[in-house]
């Protein structure tokens, strides 16, 4: 059966691409699906042995002046949205994970409600597994800010004490549904491309490519809808929700990038 949605992975770390690739084939055959994987900067990918989907992989060099950070994996979601051969599009991050009703309950959702776009929402987890229960919001570089949009959304309903919950939601303050929560139109992705350049107010601000696409969701005025459940597990440690200098993974501020 010819594929019906295209799940996008940018990846800089291919050791993580077998567990990855394990919770998209938990998804069992709801829905027909290729994966296509593209190489940020990596030397060789190979396919997941045991992999049971039909697999893309896409080798995209870095040049010297291109760093870690939104403008280049919008620009890297942008080429994959192009060589995209379906309808919908989800997004998986190479650390992230889904529950085996993931996609059945996104498209399921769409269904009865008819909505043109579908999120589901998450449950956040420390890097090292433990579940996040600390009560600050983590992408948010000062640590006051942390604590006073964590207690907003608490009054909002949208976090609990002593749960790992997130019931995102548009519209939202400070952020926004995650990318990979959403089932996408491609041709929704063409019209609309993830930003690529952005300012050290932005950095300032910590806004990444998923606000873009809020905001463009938001602009077109057509239906959103949620699954109500958590069915994206979604691990800290990225460079939006990691600021210490000695990370991995870093977004520096565009002013440094440029030296």
């Amino acid at each position: 059966m010819a594929a019906l949605l295209t799940v996008i992975t940018v990846t800089r770390r291919p050791q993580y691409l077998p567990a990855c690739c394990e919770t998209i084939d938990r998804q069992g055959e709801a829905v027909p699906l290729q994966h296509l994987i593209l190489g940020d900067g990596v030397g060789r990918l190979e396919r997941p042995s045991g992999s049971r989907h039909r697999d893309i992989l896409v080798l995209c060099p870095r040049s010297p002046t291109e760093c870690d950070g939104p403008s280049r994996l919008g620009a890297l979601r942008n080429l994959a949205v192009q060589l995209a051969a379906t309808d919908d599009i989800v997004f998986l991050d190479d650390d992230n994970r889904w529950e085996p009703d993931h996609l059945a309950s996104l498209f399921a959702t769409r269904a009865a409600t008819n909505a043109s776009f579908v999120h589901s929402e998450r449950a956040l987890f420390e890097p090292d597994g433990r579940p996040y229960l600390r009560e600050e919001f983590p992408w948010a570089r000062d640590p006051a800010a942390r604590r006073q949009i964590w207690e907003r959304y608490r009054c909002l309903g949208i976090v609990t004490p002593g749960s790992n919950i997130w019931r995102d939601r548009l519209p939202m303050p400070h952020s926004c549904v995650d990318l990979g929560a959403w089932v996408l139109p491609r041709r929704f992705l063409l019209a609309h491309p993830f930003q690529t350049v952005y300012t050290e107010a932005d950095w300032e601000a910590n806004i990444t490519e998923d606000h873009g696409l809020a905001t463009a969701i938001l602009a077109s005025r057509l239906p959103v809808a949620s699954t109500g459940r958590p069915t994206l597990l979604y691990w800290l440690g990225g460079y939006s929700n990691h600021f210490d200098p000695a990370a991995p993974i870093r977004w520096q501020p565009p002013h440094a990038a440029s030296r």
